[in-house]
């Protein structure tokens, strides 16, 4: 899936795709991380999900960049990088609903760990 995302994804990037696979398989083992540590449902998994990546991206971005390339990234704009992950959590609240319709659609049931913990 990592590898899937990255092939789509780096075409709508400057970064290059070792890179960026690199980060986006660094993200993929914070998400675990955090899945495994925290136990919510619903919007607020959604939103927690969503705003840690947002977070860490630029992060692994600018670090990932010193290490490996030749011409690293120096600035990272620190207005933008506290503002985005909390604009992107506001507006993941009112996209739930619509991905929660979609799952309907589909018949996509929660995942088992969610329906352990009582969840609907």
């Amino acid at each position: 899936m990592v590898y899937i995302l990255t092939l789509i994804l780096a075409s709508l990037s400057a970064v290059n795709k070792s890179l960026f696979l690199l980060i986006n398989t660094s993200l993929f083992g914070v998400l675990l991380l955090l899945k495994q540590r925290v136990h919510t449902s619903g919007a607020l998994n959604f939103m927690l999900t969503c705003g840690v990546v947002s977070f860490v991206f630029p992060l692994l971005h600018m670090g990932y960049s010193w290490i490996f390339e030749n011409n690293p990234v120096n600035n990272l704009s620190w207005f933008d990088w506290i503002l985005e992950p909390l604009l992107t959590m506001l507006t993941t609240l009112p996209l739930y609903p619509v991905f929660r319709i979609f799952d309907r659609i589909t018949h996509k049931q929660l995942p088992t760990e969610m329906e352990d913990l009582g969840y609907e």
